[in-house]
């Protein structure tokens, strides 16, 4: 399933500040807030815990999300250690931005990509999905919708 707006690319890392760091020696960006992320997703076998540190990164119109895993109960963040030792950088999934959710949900229901983790009940701003399309691209696929308040929030470009 190919739909949105693709907006994000993502990629793991040991450690997000030595990522930033590694990032900034490439492109002139101003200071990144990281920001520790801990949340419950849906998931086939039931809600999981998924800790982790993230930041953002605009590069002209493309996001550049950096992702350090500190507990995954999922999996989906799982990745060979030697990938992201001293902050490289691995590449996990790219991300487009949905406008109509529960008609783009519903079509997820009718595709044949399996539903990697969810969450979409308990944020009126963001709902995001991961569908598992390493069979198809070699890596994950993420979709969001969130309001223009939060687009904004995420110092997207206008």
């Amino acid at each position: 399933m190919l739909t949105g707006q693709h907006y994000q690319n993502a990629y793991l890392c040991d450690d997000i500040e030595a990522a930033i760091e590694k990032m900034r020696s490439y492109y002139s960006f101003g200071e990144i807030p990281i920001i520790d992320v801990d949340q419950q997703v849906k998931t086939k076998d039931g809600l999981k815990h998924l800790v982790s540190r993230i930041c953002f990164i605009w590069i002209d119109n493309l996001q550049i999300e950096l992702i350090q895993p500190i507990k995954d109960e999922t999996g989906i963040y799982n990745c060979d250690p030697s990938h992201t030792a001293n902050g490289a950088l691995h590449f996990h999934h790219s991300c487009a931005r949905i406008s109509d959710w529960d008609k783009f949900r519903a079509a997820v229901d009718q595709q044949d990509l399996p539903l990697a983790i969810e969450r979409s009940d308990d944020n009126p701003h963001l709902k995001y999905l991961y569908l598992d399309a390493r069979s198809l691209l070699g890596h994950y696929l993420e979709f969001t919708w969130m309001s223009d308040e939060m687009w904004k929030r995420l110092g997207a470009p206008s």
